[in-house]
Order: C-alpha cells, then structure tokens, then sequence
C-alpha cells in the first residue's frame, strides 16, 4: 500500500526530500483505512506518531503543492479543474492507490 502511494506522489512531481512526503504518505493510509476519519484528525494522529505539531503537519502537506507548476501536473494527472487543498489531494491520491489495488 505504502509503495503505491509513494508511486502516485512520485508521478505528480512531488519530491521525497520535501518535508510533507511522508505526512502524506501516512494521511493517505489513514485515509484509506477509515474513511470516516475527519482530515484535523489524521493530522493529529500524524503529529503525534512524529512528535511535531498539528499545523507543523499541514503546513508541510500543503507546501508540497503548492507551487503553481505542480498544482497543474496535479491537476492534470488527476483530470480535475477544481482548486487542490490538502484534503482533495489526499482523497485523490486515495482513490487513485485504491483503483489500482482493486485492478
């Protein structure tokens, strides 16, 4: 599961040397795990497994897109028009880890 979250953040141009990679990496899973979790609580989970703080946690996702040029790879690979927010880019990396397992 982790490696396939890791290819899709791969494809859409987000580095592994950025602070946010492996925050996102553990949303997604959590994400995936309980898809009732809301999105302040996988930051505190996170923050707590890394010993950091809840908005330490979503500055660093946040940035890891935040540059124009990768909003649109993003936007691109995911075939959506809407502006990304930490939580679209964490359900779309989801759902896009969840189609591949299924197939």
């Amino acid at each position: 599961m982790y490696r396939e979250i890791e290819n899709v953040l791969d494809k859409i141009g987000i580095k592994l040397n950025n602070a946010g990679y492996n925050y996102l990496v553990q949303a997604v899973y959590l994400r995936h795990m309980n898809k009732q979790i809301a999105l302040n609580k996988i930051y505190e989970v996170i923050a707590q497994r890394y010993k950091t703080k809840v908005t330490t946690v979503e500055r660093n996702i946040r940035y890891c897109y935040e540059n124009e040029e990768r909003k649109k790879k993003i936007s691109e690979y995911f075939n959506v028009e809407y502006n990304i927010t930490n939580e679209s880019l964490i359900l779309l990396i989801e759902r896009e880890v969840y189609n591949k397992v299924l197939n």
